[in-house]
């Protein structure tokens, strides 16, 4: 089982850039099931600098959506800056760009196919030392 944080407003579709997300949706999947495990709302603790300067920089935004996402292998999100990808990377937590609006129903299953299937290497690794998720 790995589990996998989604960039949405409404909890149903990935519609959000990463830095800004108000929420993320966070699910646990493997090659058979999957299911929700919670969600984080980040609105009040993290809010953009553009909407509030000189309460955070994006660096501090970042690192906070990236703590509370620890536990995630990836993040689905519709846009995200490069120097916050190498960021998640550098984390562990692989971003994945998605199609502004695709419901996390789908991504959830294209997922779980793939695990049932071939999953890349690094995954793999993970999956079989049991710290999928849990890193």
């Amino acid at each position: 089982m790995i589990q996998v944080a989604y960039c949405s407003t409404n909890g149903l579709q990935i519609d959000s850039h990463f830095a800004t997300s108000p929420a993320f949706s966070i699910y646990e999947i493997g090659p058979e099931l999957s299911h929700l495990v919670g969600r984080i709302t980040l609105t009040e603790e993290t809010p953009h600098p553009d909407q509030h300067p000189g309460i955070q920089n994006e660096d501090d935004n970042v690192s906070l959506r990236i703590k509370a996402l620890q536990k995630c292998s990836f993040v689905y999100c519709s846009q995200i800056g490069g120097p916050a990808a190498a960021r998640l990377i550098q984390s562990s937590i692989y971003p994945l760009k998605a199609v502004d609006g695709t419901s996390i129903e789908e991504a959830n299953e294209k997922l779980s196919q793939m695990l049932k299937t071939n999953p890349p290497p690094w995954l793999r690794k993970k999956l079989q030392n049991g710290k999928a998720g849990n890193a």
